[in-house]
């Protein structure tokens, strides 16, 4: 059971950090502004890509506690017969 507590924060005020942040990642380690650190399960180059560009402490619009990862697909039919039958 994992419990989790969060707060909304309008856009308008939530905090801005308008500093750039320079970023590499390898299979091993993680630079952040010149700050070498070891590859964790939380700063791997895939986690990154996803987190990264999460604040700590501020909710995002949909107000889960992580990015929600959506996955979609696109289906084009002919007519609408053609989408009955694949609907059944």
């Amino acid at each position: 059971i994992v419990a989790a507590s969060v707060k909304n924060i309008p856009l308008a005020t939530a905090p801005e950090n308008s500093d750039p942040v320079g970023v590499a990642c390898d299979n091993n380690n993680v630079q952040i502004d010149g700050a070498l650190l070891q590859a964790s399960l939380r700063n791997t180059a895939r986690t990154l890509a996803v987190h990264s560009g999460e604040r700590s402490g501020r909710t995002i619009v949909t107000d889960a506690i992580a990015t929600p990862i959506v996955q979609t697909s696109t289906y084009t039919f002919k007519d609408t017969t053609e989408l009955i039958t694949f609907q059944e």
